[in-house]
């Protein structure tokens, strides 16, 4: 079955048109042809679909030198064969040169089908090459968009890929890592330590992925998390491996806040309640282990719901910070300072030696609070009431000392606030007729139990 074959033929002779028509169809062609032999007819014919030209090299209008030409300049790739009476070497190879897919001689015409089947061949070779490039530039500007780092390397770890946002994330330029190892890349020096780890996993399961600490070309660093996986031809063979690098500064940064925002106070940046246990904990078993002594202090501010009443919770959030930042200022290194919620701060300190020392620390902590804080055009005051408890004396475990150092606070209160007290046993039976009393009174409310007498009152004067 005969291959329908679109031909513009560039020819003067009508004779030599009807021999090459006779070899198209010799070779297996049905041609749909057209013939022209001016410069203008032939530039109307491009504008139509066609799968071969064949040129007279020399006619008097008109020849193939120009022809091609004229192709080449409106960018066409349609498959160009120059068929001549008499050329010279020279003269082809010239025209061969210049992008003609054959010469042919005009007494040898049996060479005209292979040299077609060669040229539409070629054709389809140069299509094929296309689509693939513009399919490889396709995935390419795929990988682009993508804001992750892609770096492909082959087996000896050069690279030979890496897209725009690698670029990017690491400040390179392609000449500067393109044919380089990636393990002698500026940046990648942690994960040359842990290139063996790397290759491990990838041969036993193809993949690898990770956290570490990679460089930029200016030198700045930065947490990457990174997935190396394998790359297969189809017949499953290693080839290369790809890297993609995703900079993880944020979620780091953001770990870190959740971290700390676990341990410590939002408002003061103080160890929290958890934080303190753990550090009450630790101070405890070091203090028993050193035989030494150890001070667990309660500090309630003295009327702070009034200001908050007052000037707003604003306000009183601010005040609350200038009392954490002098609380911490008076404190030994070693010492903490949390804080409970509200008003409350509770404070532990290893290695106090005999109840003067507390006491001085507690006198510290009352000195420290008494310069006014100026707040948004408001002279504050402030006095706090302080409740001491010591190891071994007052309590062996944390919940003991805790428990104690707050029933202090009361009898602090009771002195007339802006004082530190110590524990002494009969507190907690004050601290629990206080409970009791106040339980009962709530009771008796509730149950309207009181009755109310009227005493007359007499100025005597």
């Amino acid at each position: 079955m005969s291959v329908p074959l679109r031909v513009l033929i560039l020819e003067d002779s009508m004779a030599d048109v009807r021999l090459l028509l006779y070899g198209l169809r010799q070779a297996g062609f049905e041609p749909i042809w057209q013939c022209v032999e001016t410069e203008p007819d032939y530039l109307a014919c491009l504008d139509s679909p066609f799968d071969l030209i064949l040129a007279d090299y020399s006619m008097p209008q008109f020849d193939a030198p120009r022809a091609l030409h004229l192709l080449k300049e409106r960018k066409l790739d349609i498959p160009f064969i120059t068929v001549s009476g008499t050329i010279g070497e020279d003269l082809a190879a010239s025209i061969i040169k210049e992008g003609a897919g054959d010469y042919l001689l005009k007494d040898r015409l049996v060479r005209l089908g292979p040299a077609v089947v060669q040229a539409l061949e070629q054709k389809r070779l140069r299509d094929e090459k296309q689509q693939a490039e513009k399919q490889i530039i396709f995935q390419a500007s795929l990988l682009d968009q993508v804001r992750n780092g892609v770096v492909a390397t082959d087996l000896e770890g050069k690279i030979i890929y890496c897209n725009e946002f690698a670029r990017i994330l690491y400040r390179w330029s392609p000449e500067e890592v393109l044919g380089k190892s990636i393990l002698e890349v500026p940046g990648y020096q942690e994960y040359r330590k842990r290139a063996e780890e790397v290759l491990e996993s990838i041969r036993t399961t193809d993949y690898w992925e990770g956290e570490l600490f990679v460089q930029r070309k200016d030198g700045t660093a930065f947490p990457a998390h990174l997935i190396v996986t394998a790359i297969k031809d189809a017949e499953g063979r290693l080839t290369g491996f790809v890297h993609v690098s995703m900079d993880i500064t944020e979620r780091k940064r953001a770990e870190e806040m959740i971290q700390h925002l676990a341990y410590y106070d939002a408002l003061t940046d103080l160890p929290n309640r958890t934080l303190f246990n753990d550090r009450l904990a630790l101070a405890l078993a070091h203090v028993r282990r050193n035989q030494q002594g150890l001070a667990v202090m309660f500090v309630d501010l003295d009327r702070f719901k009034i200001i908050n009443d007052t000037l707003g919770y604003a306000l009183g959030d601010r005040l609350l910070q200038g009392v954490a930042r002098r609380l911490a200022s008076s404190l030994r290194e070693g010492d903490t300072v949390a804080r409970l919620g509200g008003d409350r701060f509770v404070l532990v300190l290893p290695g106090i030696a005999q109840a003067e020392d507390a006491a001085k620390v507690a006198q510290k902590i009352l000195d420290a609070l008494k310069p006014s804080f100026q707040l948004e055009g408001h002279e504050l005051h402030v006095t706090a009431s302080i409740g001491i408890a010591l190891y071994p004396g007052d309590g062996e475990d944390a919940q003991t000392l805790l428990k104690n150092a707050d029933a202090t606070i009361y009898r602090a209160k009771e002195q007339g606030r802006d004082t530190y007290q110590f524990y002494t046993p009969g507190m907690n039976a004050t601290s629990f007729e206080r409970l009791a009393l106040e339980n009962d009174l709530r009771r008796a409310v509730a149950q309207e139990e009181f009755v109310v007498y009227y005493q007359p009152q007499v100025d005597l004067s």
